[in-house]
């Protein structure tokens, strides 16, 4: 694997921007279109999904529910590894609801292609990846197999990657100088009666300030404030700190 081509894609500030270099790079391979996924093992909920599925595909796909007996979810409940979509076929029964799962999916040219899964257990996440109608799955995935795993566990780490940088993002509009001004005293060790001191008012307006950062950190303790602050560097190395006061 050229470390340039994974470079393109951890150099992606953004998840348009990732879906694009993706789709260039898989394009390459003879890939018609990707698209990767999280879903709830426990409730089949679609956690999320990003590519380039045809998007009247996707429609059709929710309005019909075929979440619910799509057999590339079962298989991939069961196996983190890759699979092809016409063994998928061939081993589950034709049953009529199946019949029309993929007579559709044919209509839309997503009949034939390969699954990536990558973690399962609490949610399943992995890549589904279109090939040619007349492309031979099998043989595609002999030669592409081990390629494809690295792009695949590339993109999941790309993709998460953004999504905590979003999240930080979000954090860091939410709280004030203030609130991130009393994380950091207390960060230090200080008890709130001294952070009230270094900041020149009331140790009840600290307290109001800590509860506030519970609330926006989704937490329940000061500690856990802190830890999650520290962990997004939102507050500052403390032995820094510490040295300048």
């Amino acid at each position: 694997m050229d470390i340039e081509v994974l470079g393109k894609l951890f150099h992606c500030h953004s998840e348009d921007g990732l879906n694009i270099a993706f789709k260039t790079i898989t394009a390459d391979m003879g890939i018609e279109r990707f698209c990767f996924f999280r879903i709830s093992n426990s409730t089949g909920e679609v956690l999320k999904a990003v590519g380039d599925y045809p998007q009247d595909w996707i429609n059709q796909y929710f309005e019909c529910g075929y979440v619910d007996i799509d057999p590339t979810i079962s298989v991939g409940k069961v196996t983190a590894s890759q699979f092809t979509w016409p063994y998928v076929q061939r081993l589950f029964e034709r049953t009529k609801a199946l019949n029309e799962y993929w007579n559709e999916a044919a209509s839309f040219n997503m009949s034939n292609g390969v699954s990536d899964v990558l973690f399962t257990g609490t949610n399943l996440s992995g890549l589904g990846y279109v090939l040619p109608r007349r492309e031979s799955a099998e043989k595609w995935l002999t030669e592409h197999g081990e390629r494809l795993r690295v792009l695949s566990t590339a993109f999941y780490q790309q993709v998460n990657q953004l999504a905590t940088q979003s999240k930080i993002n979000e954090l860091m509009r939410k709280l004030t100088a203030r609130e991130r001004e009393c994380a950091q005293w207390l960060a230090m060790g200080l008890t709130a009666a001294q952070a009230a001191r270094k900041m020149k008012i009331s140790e009840r307006t600290v307290r109001f300030h800590l509860e506030k950062l519970k609330f926006k950190c989704d937490v329940k303790t000061k500690e856990q404030v802190i830890v999650t602050l520290a962990y997004h560097h939102v507050i500052e190395d403390l032995n820094v700190r510490r040295n300048s006061t």
